[in-house]
């Protein structure tokens, strides 16, 4: 018995060490081991968004440049959370350039009948809509929010949900 006792007293030894060894490794890797970087995506293997150009003239959407001193497109898609999270500041985009000259317009791939239970569901009833392509306008992503002269002549772009001091800039470039 004595024997028997010496082997399992041998491989209980030999476990210990075993066990205390993996906890020396993991320990290291967690708390010493330096962090390999994250690697950094190319921005050539990305292609770049799509934005129109500021200076270019709009022909895809059917407006009459020259009734307003400006004229803004929100350019939005049914199901867009960033444009559903952006409809307070639509609403205070509007009510600032009521009488200031500005037409606001949004502009939606969907049909009007859909665009139009969007907006009316975001509380934006009041905005006059028109249907376009998103690729018509040089748009990849929505929100995007063009200011165009009373010539339809592309003057600001702003793309995605604007934090308020983007906000801010807008509606002083609307209401000066």
């Amino acid at each position: 018995m004595g024997r028997f006792q010496k082997h399992i007293e041998v491989v209980a030894n030999i476990l210990i060490v075993v066990v205390a060894v993996l906890c020396l490794i993991v320990l290291w890797q967690k708390y010493f081991r330096t962090q390999p970087q994250p690697q950094k995506i190319e921005q050539a293997n990305r292609p770049a968004p799509k934005v129109p150009v500021v200076g270019s003239k709009i022909s895809a959407v059917d407006v009459d440049w020259s009734k307003n001193k400006k004229n803004v497109l929100l350019v939005l898609q049914v199901g867009c959370r960033f444009c559903s999270e952006s409809a307070e500041f639509y609403k205070t985009l509007m009510t600032e350039t009521k009488d200031k000259g500005v037409s606001v317009l949004a502009v939606l791939p969907q049909s009007t009948e859909e665009a139009r239970n969007y907006l009316d569901n975001l509380q934006l009833s009041k905005i006059d809509i028109r249907q376009s392509a998103l690729n018509s306008l040089d748009v990849s992503g929505t929100p995007t929010l063009i200011v165009a002269d009373d010539k339809g002549q592309i003057e600001n772009v702003w793309v995605g949900k604007l934090p308020s001091e983007k906000q801010n800039e807008v509606l002083a470039i609307l209401t000066k």
